[in-house]
């Protein structure tokens, strides 16, 4: 079995551009952004016993959350975060989607909303709302970024992955789009936590304004592939876990990624996180997966 140490941080980038950020708004009280965290022990135990489906949806959040932790940032980066891990769980050919949502935090004392239930951009720039990533052929949501409240961090900031049993007016609505309105609640030590879907009309939001801006999209971009190389890298340092992940035919694309390193070294640089080297040549994992016609053709001109 290879050595299981996980390679070092990716080479993902600050935020391009503070107008990305969420104000995450609580109504007219606000609340203080919580920065990230990240456990050193999560990986690991990941690698050592995570399901498959487990280590290709949390792996490259885990990888996120890090670069986050290291830098310092505050955790109001829900936007740049989807749109980053947009591109890695593409590239994986895991069908991904960005959805925006409102989230009410019940506990024994109260409790606090967060988002809305019409996202948009202030003047400013900022994003107000909030947003999750959607695996509509794995039934599973993830929402990288809630560690960012403050009454979630007390208890456990680590991200939430979880199942999409929404209901509305007490019925499943189905395997389609979320309809506004729709309700999902999951437990987080003493917290309810509801998650209440945004009309799909307002889908859009999260891809207009700073959120198509050239600055935004290119480091989103290289942030993606960079924590598509890492993601990769790690998995190939980890015989039995890239067996697992290789089991599954979640990410049909993650054999060919890890036949194609198969005894290279992962040589990041600002900006092209996806290298690899081997015998003095050069692999890069965007070459090696077709993401034509997934809205990627445009950024990827962007970065050669």
């Amino acid at each position: 079995m290879k050595n299981k140490r996980t390679p070092n941080r990716t080479a993902t980038r600050k935020p391009v551009d503070a107008t990305t950020t969420s104000r995450g708004s609580r109504g007219r009280q606000g609340y203080r952004p919580q920065r990230l965290v990240s456990d050193p022990r999560l990986i690991p135990m990941l690698l050592e016993r995570g399901e498959p489906i487990h280590l290709l949806t949390l792996l490259p959040t885990l990888i996120f959350l890090d670069h986050l932790h290291h830098h310092g940032l505050p955790g109001n980066a829900c936007l740049e975060a989807a749109h980053s891990m947009r591109v890695t769980y593409t590239a994986l050919g895991v069908p991904v989607e960005i959805k925006p949502v409102r989230l009410e935090v019940h506990g024994a004392h109260g409790g606090n909303a967060y988002g809305s239930l019409e996202p948009h951009f202030t003047e400013a720039g900022d994003f107000a709302g909030h947003c999750v990533l959607r695996f509509p052929t794995l039934d599973r949501f993830l929402d990288a970024t809630i560690g960012q409240f403050p009454d979630v961090a007390r208890r456990d900031p680590g991200p939430m992955l979880g199942r999409t049993a929404f209901t509305l007016n007490g019925e499943d609505p189905g395997a389609g789009p979320w309809p506004a309105g729709a309700r999902l609640s999951v437990s987080r030590k003493d917290l309810e936590l509801r998650y209440v879907a945004v009309d799909p009309a307002h889908d859009a939001t999260l891809f207009s304004g700073p959120a198509a801006g050239e600055d935004f999209l290119r480091g989103t971009l290289h942030n993606g592939l960079a924590l598509l190389g890492q993601t990769v890298a790690t998995l190939a340092s980890d015989d039995d876990a890239a067996a697992r992940a290789r089991s599954a035919s979640i990410a049909p694309h993650l054999p060919v990624l890890l036949d194609a390193v198969a005894g290279a070294e992962w040589t990041p640089e600002p900006g092209e996180g996806d290298h690899f080297t081997r015998d003095g040549a050069t692999i890069r994992l965007r070459d090696l997966v077709d993401l034509t016609g997934t809205g990627f053709a445009h950024l990827l001109s962007l970065c050669q």
